[in-house]
């Protein structure tokens, strides 16, 4: 199951209060056997003792669920002998039955051997807001089938997706040969470029206004540009960012102009990044 923590958020149902990060404005998630709150991206956590830190409530809505909540059900159903793994584990119980994990399981030292797999909720993976979620959901899926378990499972809400028809059936090829076409299509990789171009700062209207001379200096040329995209940083700074997408090499080649002309100038508050991970 590839969501760490017990669960996603914390909702009070009597004032409707959602604790977040001080650092990011995101709801932080529930780690229920350490008794925390934490950030998943700065790492920022404070106590937790079943209490509203807003009206000192006790009942509360719970976001999605994490390893901790799946090998909590497990333990209840099953007793001992389930164990939890993720990025954050240092030692592995080499005697549990059952080990509950995030996609870091997915390693000989853990998987060899293994009786029964199954991907609990697989749809987390695949209804992500990226261009690579079909593809990252049927990666983790044969990953798992490449350790040879006799029995492997996938639970999901649509049995009736693609992807899970392209593994029952063993059709990844005609699911390349549709996800190239697919992606030429809405120009993303590997037939366009994509670059991630960030202004940071505490100042939003100055950081807006200079967004707003990039836009001017990317126009006329053979760029899309999309945005902006506004995150808060763990620092407390904000962040505003263009999406830009171009063929690939023309897109490169025009950032390298803007560089050299000075119509981006390169500054410590100025990031680019091409082709980023996640988008």
């Amino acid at each position: 199951m590839n969501r760490k923590a017990y669960a996603s958020y914390l909702k009070c149902e009597e004032c409707g209060y959602i604790p977040k990060c001080s650092n990011c404005d995101i709801p932080l998630s529930l780690y229920r056997e350490e008794g925390k709150l934490k950030c998943p991206y700065c790492g920022y956590e404070r106590s937790f003792s079943d209490t509203c830190f807003n009206c000192g409530g006790y009942f509360f809505k719970l976001g999605s669920p994490g390893i901790e909540s799946l090998a909590s059900l497990l333990r209840r159903r099953l007793g001992s002998g389930v164990a939890v793994w993720d990025a954050e584990t240092e030692l592995f119980d080499e005697s549990a039955l059952i080990i509950v994990g995030t996609q870091r399981v997915l390693q000989p030292k853990i998987m060899n051997g293994v009786k029964l797999a199954c991907i609990a909720l697989a749809d987390l993976s695949l209804y992500k807001s990226s261009y690579r979620s079909e593809e990252e959901t049927l990666r983790m899926i044969y990953s798992l089938a490449s350790f040879s378990p006799e029995e492997l499972y996938v639970q999901t809400y649509v049995p009736e997706h693609p992807v899970f028809k392209i593994f029952r059936e063993d059709s990844w090829k005609e699911f390349l040969e549709a996800e190239l076409d697919k992606r030429k299509e809405l120009r993303y990789p590997p037939f366009y470029s994509l670059a991630l171009v960030s202004l940071k700062g505490k100042r939003e209207l100055f950081l807006m206004s200079k967004l707003k001379e990039l836009k001017l200096a990317l126009e006329g040329r053979a760029i899309e540009v999309l945005g902006p995209i506004r995150r808060v940083l763990p620092d407390g700074k904000i962040s505003l960012s263009l999406l830009l997408k171009g063929k690939k090499g023309e897109l490169e080649k025009e950032l390298c102009d803007l560089l050299e002309n000075g119509k981006i100038k390169p500054s410590k508050e100025l990031e680019i990044i091409v082709d980023p991970p996640e988008v």
